[in-house]
Formats: C-alpha cells, sequence, structure tokens
C-alpha cells in the first residue's frame, strides 16, 4: 500500500522488516526492496545481494521488476540490457510470467522510440502482440471476479499501448495507412476498455479516466 501511494521511504521500511529473516532473493518482498531501494538511490550490500541473486535466479518477472526500476532512475540503457535478459529467458510450461515479457518488450519499444530506433522498437511491440492471446489466456482462467477484472485491465491496456505505439512509428515513417489501421486496433481496445470500467461499480475516476 505504501509503494503504491508513491511512500517509497515506508514501504522501504516495512519491506526491510519482511526480508530481515529471509535470505536475499528469496520470496517477493525481496523483489520489490530491490525495486523500492533503486527507485531511493540507494547502492548498498543488501539491495547489491538481492539484486546478485534475482539476476542468477532468471526469473523474467524479477529481471523486468528490476529493470523498471532502473527505467525509473533515469538509466535507460542498463534498464535495456535487464528487460532484453528478461525476455530471453526460457518461458515456463505454464506461461506464468508471460505478463512480465509483454511489460519487458513495451519497455524495450518505447526506450527505443526514444532512441529514434523505429526498426527495434516496431519489432518489441510486434512481439508484445504476439504475446497477447497467451496472456489473455490466463486472464479467463481468474477463478476470482476481481483478479479477471485487475487481469483484463492490464491486458486491455498493453494492447492500447503496443497498437498506439506501433501507429506512431508507422506515422513518423509516413506509412499512413498502417498508421489509421493500427490508431483504429487502438481505439477499439481503448472501447473494450471504457465499457469495462462502465461496468464496474467499484472503478474509481481515475479508473475511468
Amino acid at each position: 500500500v505504501y509503494y503504491e501511494s508513491q511512500r517509497i521511504s515506508e514501504a522501504q521500511q516495512v519491506l526491510d522488516e519482511n526480508t530481515s529473516h529471509v535470505a536475499p532473493g528469496h520470496g517477493d518482498s525481496w523483489h520489490l526492496l530491490v525495486e523500492v531501494e533503486l527507485l531511493l538511490g540507494m547502492d548498498n550490500l543488501t539491495a547489491a545481494d538481492a539484486t546478485r541473486a534475482l539476476g542468477e535466479s532468471a526469473n523474467a518477472t524479477a529481471l523486468t521488476n528490476l529493470g523498471i526500476a532502473l527505467y525509473r532512475r533515469g538509466k535507460t540503457l542498463e534498464a535495456l540490457a535487464i528487460f532484453r535478459e528478461a525476455v530471453s529467458t526460457p518461458m515456463p510450461e505454464d506461461g506464468h510470467d508471460v505478463e512480465a515479457r509483454v511489460v519487458a518488450y513495451n519497455y524495450m519499444g518505447v526506450s527505443e522510440m526514444a532512441r529514434d530506433n523505429l526498426v527495434s522498437a516496431d519489432a518489441s511491440f510486434r512481439k508484445m502482440i504476439e504475446l497477447l492471446p497467451t496472456w489473455d489466456v490466463q486472464v479467463k482462467a481468474q477463478t476470482r471476479n476481481s483478479q479477471l477484472r485487475a487481469g483484463q485491465r492490464r491486458l486491455l491496456s498493453s494492447t492500447v499501448a503496443a497498437y498506439s505505439n506501433r501507429a506512431e512509428i508507422s506515422r513518423r515513417k509516413e506509412n499512413y495507412d498502417d498508421a489509421v489501421a493500427l490508431s483504429d486496433a487502438a481505439v477499439q481496445a481503448a472501447d473494450l476498455l471504457v465499457r469495462l470500467e462502465r461496468s464496474d461499480e467499484g472503478a474509481s475516476m481515475g479508473d475511468m479516466d
């Protein structure tokens, strides 16, 4: 809750307590602690040990979280390397980390767009789109309605991002027919997202926006 409320220092204190009796790199609290300490600009032995352990785990989810933390600190090139490592890890048979791979490809694409490397950016967004059906199957398998809605939100938001970014790339290349078609696909996903929020009595104004 502290983390989601941007109260990072307080989140770090709670995570320190949660991980005090757990070996570095083990458990979800460690994954989040690494991200929090990087966001706080901390470069201590705890974060270093945890980062090393997470890297050795070859876990796409942990690596993607680490990449996001580096990206948010402005370390774009280091983050890009971590994201590439995340998507290169073997996919588990149950595909449970497909969402993390989608997120990693999105950050890779956005980073490459910022560097005006449109070919690599478009390739990342294409890979992102290829993974969406697998993620959709997992979302639909959720047994709890709240988890289903949360998964649908993230899936649709990622779909909008992938198609709209590809549309922007096509626009920059002056491929306007492709840009319009891709924008239409983004709008359709956005419309589904709006319908989802309108049907959810618990949706906040932020969700609606």
